[in-house]
């Protein structure tokens, strides 16, 4: 897409949400610094980060969850968890939001300001480590081990039941130990899709810099093998959806990227179409499968009610939930967070380790569904209050900056790891953060391994690159 017409799709997403506000009188500062600070971000995107897909995916997830669903929400004086709650209450949520997207930038900006930015040039690649076929074949005979060691524990019958009675059968078979259930779960998921983005990756790269070669190598074998298993394991189903849509973005962002397209506001306006109209439809399968989805009254949504009253668009409202809570109960002191990295302690051997945000909330507040979503920023707030949040976003805009800096070194494991964590984004930004940790946990120790021996996966001899112009920033 052009420049003009990017820029003209940017103004009618930042027109939505102010016309709402215009409409409604909800007048307020927070509300309208959040609009204003979007509005700097979002044509900062078209005009300057051609590139940055993880920055794209932030920004589509604060849009659609925390200024577009809460403005709507309050346009028709309703949340999702139908409570009631004092002005003041909502408008602290607000400031949340506010705060987290304003010290995120600045986060995001400082880093360019740090010695280790300024110490950096960019230098031109003309090669990239290439997969041998020794590496992918030991990458797919992991797959496949992974793959028959969760089956082992879990049962083939689980990967096609709907998620909740998956979830049950897998509970009932570790003794209801949830960090087991977890780590098996995530063991049979996340690696092997990991080693399909690199077998894919080493494909593309490939096919763009010698299609004169055969596309039909031991690789593209073991490419397809792996592809099969993951999309059996990792069906819409069994399989949460969220982990679903991203591994099909992933895919397809890792397209993109391998062809250096200047398409990141393309990848915001893709995720914000799927979640708004894809997203809701993807859960009709969680309790039963018995759902026609052309004819079933469940699968016909209207995508602005949808924001108004499904339990998806609850990130806001947890906000607000949030801030009750640690008004009755007090702030956790990174109690919460300390949990969720640590997810996989037993609480034999940790027995104040805490309940996910999530349910720590609803029992707080006598919920009967204890499921609810806990956005990052909410985490940060129950953890430490305001300073928590600007501190976290502070740190986790640094850290953005970092891993777009790297993602210029189009190397496969930099290439697969940054495009499943920008597919990843609305996962993990929604939370809880203890629901969604075990499966970044267990990515990072993957591509830890892959990296220790890389020396035996990668070839010495690299993929010569052709007609292109890639570059990295070392060192100077």
């Amino acid at each position: 897409m052009s420049l003009w017409v990017n820029l003209f799709i940017a103004t009618i997403t930042l027109l939505i949400p102010t016309t709402i506000v215009l409409e409604s009188g909800l007048h307020s500062v927070p509300i309208w610094t959040t609009l204003i600070i979007f509005g700097f971000s979002i044509f900062r995107l078209v005009l300057q980060r051609h590139y940055d897909f993880l920055y794209a995916s932030l920004l589509c997830f604060f849009y659609i969850f925390l200024i577009l669903a809460p403005l709507l929400q309050m346009q028709h004086g309703t949340f999702p968890w139908v409570d009631f709650y004092y002005e003041e209450d909502v408008y602290m949520a607000w400031w949340i939001t506010c705060l987290a997207l304003l010290f995120f930038e600045f986060g995001y900006l400082l880093f360019q300001t740090l010695p280790a930015y300024k110490n950096l040039k960019p230098e031109e690649i003309t090669s990239i480590p290439r997969l041998t076929p020794f590496g992918g074949g030991v990458l797919a005979l992991s797959a496949v081990l992974l793959t028959i060691l969760g089956l082992a524990f879990t049962g083939v019958d689980s990967l096609f039941l709907p998620r909740n009675e998956a979830a049950l059968m897998l509970g009932d078979k570790v003794g209801g130990l949830s960090p087991v259930r977890l780590i098996i779960s995530s063991l049979m998921r996340v690696p092997p899709v990991i080693i399909m983005l690199v077998l894919l990756y080493d494909f593309y790269l490939r096919r763009m810099n010698n299609p004169e070669q055969p596309w039909l190598t031991k690789n593209t074998l073991y490419l397809i093998l792996v592809g099969l298993i993951v999309a059996i394991v990792n069906n819409p189903v069994s399989t949460a959806r969220f982990w679903v849509g991203a591994i099909v973005l992933s895919v397809v962002l890792l397209l993109l990227y391998s062809r250096k397209k200047n398409t990141a506001f393309m990848w915001f306006t893709l995720n914000l179409s799927i979640v708004i109209l894809v997203f809701p439809l993807s859960d009709i399968y969680r309790k039963s499968l018995d759902v026609n989805p052309l004819e079933d009254e469940l699968a016909v949504m209207n995508p602005s009610e949808e924001l108004v009253t499904s339990p998806d668009f609850d990130a806001f409202q947890q906000q607000v939930n949030v801030k009750i809570v640690t008004d009755e109960a007090g702030f956790q002191y990174g109690r919460q967070i300390l949990s969720s990295v640590f997810f996989f302690v037993p609480r034999v051997f940790w027995p104040n380790k805490s309940e996910a945000t999530g349910v720590l909330v609803a029992n707080q507040l006598n919920y009967k569904f204890d499921n609810l979503s806990t956005p990052l920023m909410a985490e940060f707030y129950i953890d430490a209050g305001i300073p928590g949040v600007v501190i976290g976003m502070l740190l986790l805009g640094m850290l953005y900056q970092y891993l777009n800096l790297i993602s210029r070194q189009f190397t496969i494991l930099v290439a697969t790891f940054y495009c499943l964590l920008a597919s990843y984004q609305f996962y993990l930004l929604r939370g809880s953060l203890m629901t969604v940790t075990n499966y970044l946990v267990v990515a990072i120790a993957t591509y830890w391994v892959l990296y220790y021996f890389r020396d035996r996966l990668f070839a010495k001899d690299p993929l010569t690159i052709t007609g292109k112009v890639f570059y990295r920033r070392v060192y100077q």
